[in-house]
């Protein structure tokens, strides 16, 4: 992680299972300072406006990423079978499910324990001054604003039935 220069971090329900507070794993995100796409149950978990947290174009991150941290999310549709992560990318991959961590994808590093856990595990191993990974993040940024504006722009577009864009905007 420390030598990474363009880090994703993928975070999926199996992160919170049996957690009763997500503090301790959101702040443990927060350390690690890694660009992060939340999936199921952990959206919400780094609140709605984290400069941390992607909504838009994970695919073609994770296809340039050099490293990918899959923490509880399965490599199925979602994420392409994991062909949506590049291949020169050091994968890793923390589940509880053996078989789950394995299937569709085989990551270089596999770590069968609770994915939130081990978030929180690897912050307090790899401390702080990690990144900052400007240059990543700016590129990020700028592509989440273009997805941002064209779905505003989409939003806008007026017409006798309801815009469902408009509506939850």
């Amino acid at each position: 992680l420390a030598s990474a220069e363009r880090p994703a971090l993928v975070i999926g329900s199996q992160s919170l299972v049996n957690v009763r507070d997500a503090a301790p794993l959101a702040d443990a995100v927060q350390a690690l300072g890694v660009p992060t796409w939340l999936g199921g149950t952990a959206r919400g978990l780094l609140g709605r406006r984290s400069d941390l947290q992607f909504r838009h174009k994970r695919s073609a991150a994770l296809k340039e990423a050099d490293l990918v941290i899959v923490a509880g999310f399965p490599f199925d549709f979602r994420l392409g079978y994991g062909r949506s992560i590049s291949s020169r990318a050091t994968l890793v991959a923390a589940n509880l499910s053996r078989s789950e961590m394995r299937k569709n994808r085989h990551p270089e590093i596999a770590v069968h324990m609770h994915p939130g856990e081990f978030i929180e595990e690897l912050a307090r191993t790899a401390g702080g001054g990690l990144g900052p990974w400007s240059d990543w993040f700016e590129t990020l940024r700028s592509r989440e604003q273009a997805r941002d504006e064209e779905i505003a722009q989409q939003a806008g577009s007026t017409s006798e039935l309801v815009n469902p864009l408009q509506l939850f905007q």
